[in-house]
């Protein structure tokens, strides 16, 4: 069914925003949003006033949104931060041998899926849908590697080359050894590469599972979604999982579904930006995940509309979970989620896109940033504009 124009119009809305693999909370994310917006705006041509933080309850950060254009209605949105970056530190690794061990074991989980989806006839359609994601996924391997050879190298060269006593060749070739390790971690402080790293580890092979308080967490998120979809002055309510942050938005909204069966259809939408979910979605071992994914694609209450660049090494763009499913989900097509490319390129003069895209991390956040010519993709205008997530991605295209 088409909505009309008047059933478009949005005069105050609730947004609910899940952030991505980041320990930083509300704080960095409230003075994102006010600058990028502002940024946004006077390209665009709209005002966005952003109002202080408070707390709105536990582990939920909320600040006001004014959105103002010339010759439409002011509109007013409630953000609503929703603060997981606990659970986040419970699982960040800081020490050396903790990171390597977390590369060993997420490698493991990483060729798990990738001999599924080459037993399944799968694995070169995949790298076709998304190979920057594959691509960068190996990158901490191909560093860790090329350190360790470099570093064996050198602490053999400094055995064999330095001309001193035995004890003085091996405190050299120690460290030899230590110093190339390390600047790999001034590499990575550079190119990113163990963030990308931690990330898969936390929701590709669902570590967050595992951490004491999540499944309370995301049970109370839940409960204040649901609030705000009882409150009928809203006229939209939104969720929004960027990044990592898609993954639990639907372990939210799936455990939302369960235990609130009154849900009235059509209240929430649900966006995904630069999404993760075709990770834990191709791990074999990842049913109970597979369930809710299944489950949460054919019901019918909450709409999703998932986002993503092809260009975006931390992200699958267009590809449909089911794609990468290890099992058969039935013959029945699901109608959710309906998959658009972000193409950055239109937002972007030639030279500003070509040095975007040679910032990975950057490239990443784009979503939630300025663009350079303010015209194209706008985060600002989905969530806080004058028009239903739908009249900017409609159903029947």
């Amino acid at each position: 069914m088409v909505m009309t124009e008047k059933e478009n119009q949005v005069q105050r809305r609730a947004v609910f925003y899940l952030s991505g693999y980041d320990p930083r909370g509300a704080r960095h994310y409230h003075e994102l949003y006010k600058e990028e917006s502002a940024k946004q705006g006077e390209l665009a041509g709209y005002v966005s006033e952003v109002g202080p933080r408070r707390l709105f309850r536990k582990s939920v950060v909320a600040w006001d949104i004014t959105f103002k254009k010339e010759g439409g209605e002011k509109v007013e949105t409630e953000y609503h931060f929703l603060d997981y970056s606990g659970v986040i530190r419970k699982s960040w690794r800081v020490s050396e041998l903790a990171i390597y061990k977390e590369l060993l074991h997420s490698y493991i989980g990483i060729a798990r899926i990738w001999s599924h989806l080459t037993k399944a006839g799968m694995f070169r359609a995949a790298l076709g849908y998304s190979w920057p994601i594959m691509f960068a996924s190996l990158l901490p391997l191909l560093l860790t590697i090329s350190l360790v050879t470099i570093a064996a190298l050198t602490s053999w060269a400094a055995l064999v080359l330095i001309p001193a006593s035995n004890s003085g060749k091996v405190l050299g070739g120690v460290l030899a050894f230590v110093l190339i390790i390390l600047s790999g971690r001034i590499l990575d402080k550079k190119l990113n590469l163990y963030w990308m790293l931690r990330a898969i580890s936390f929701v590709g092979f669902q570590k967050y599972a595992d951490i004491d308080g999540a499944e309370e967490l995301w049970d109370s998120f839940g409960d204040a979604i649901y609030d705000a979809t009882e409150d009928t002055s809203y006229d939209e309510v939104l969720v929004v999982g960027h990044s990592v942050g898609s993954v639990i938005g639907l372990e939210v909204l799936s455990r939302l579904l369960e235990k609130y069966p009154d849900l009235v259809a059509g209240r929430i939408s649900f966006v995904t930006l630069g999404g993760t979910i075709q990770f834990p979605a191709s791990d074999p071992k990842a049913q109970s995940f597979h369930r809710r994914l299944v489950e949460f694609c054919f019901q019918a209450k909450i709409d999703w509309v998932d986002l993503g660049a092809r260009v975006d090494g931390a992200c699958f763009s267009c590809v449909h979970p089911f794609w990468v499913m290890p099992a058969q989900v039935g013959e029945e097509e699901a109608e959710i989620p309906r998959l658009f490319p972000v193409k950055f390129f239109e937002s972007f003069s030639a030279q500003g896109y070509k040095d975007l895209k040679k910032d990975r991390l950057k490239l990443h956040f784009q979503y939630l940033q300025a663009s350079e010519l303010g015209c194209g993709f706008d985060y600002f205008l989905y969530v806080s504009g004058g028009q239903r997530l739908e009249s900017h991605f409609p159903k029947n295209i």
